[in-house]
């Protein structure tokens, strides 16, 4: 997925997964600090997977049109922009506005991540991201 929650997340996920799947506590805990793939026995046996290769891994590249590829580098430019004003002008901010100014980030990416999928859905996003106000308070001047 081009979706950067996701990507980041996706592991976390598993690992939460095996964790309330495991029928012992003690190995609802060694999931989170065992070394990368180790899966509690009960576990595997009931919910097998394969094991980890990574000559088994397929290259995720989907097949998006131009146009959208366009329009998501425009989008991420102005994001990339709105973000460094963000962080330029946070310290004038309120809590709440930060926080808003964060979410909506976040959002801008997760739909730059849709888009970048071929999904209908974010070129429906990432549209309405691009067109969000991007006033930020100026800081005051003594």
């Amino acid at each position: 997925s081009w979706n950067p929650l996701w990507a980041n997340l996706q592991v976390y996920a598993e690992l939460a997964r095996d964790a309330w799947r495991a029928r012992h506590w003690l190995d609802r805990l060694r999931v989170w600090w065992k070394a990368p793939g180790w899966r509690p026995a009960d576990v595997a046996a009931r919910w097998p997977k394969p094991a980890f290769a990574i000559d088994a891994v397929a290259r995720y590249d989907p097949a998006v049109p131009r146009t959208r590829q366009v329009l998501a580098f425009a989008v991420f430019v102005a994001l990339l922009t709105t973000t460094m004003l963000f962080l330029w002008y946070s310290h004038a901010m309120s809590w709440p506005q930060r926080v808003a100014a964060a979410a909506a980030i976040l959002a801008a990416l997760w739909a730059i991540g849709r888009l970048s999928e071929g999904s209908r859905e974010g070129a429906r996003l990432a549209g309405s991201a691009a067109s969000l106000p991007s006033e930020t308070p100026r800081p005051s001047t003594p």
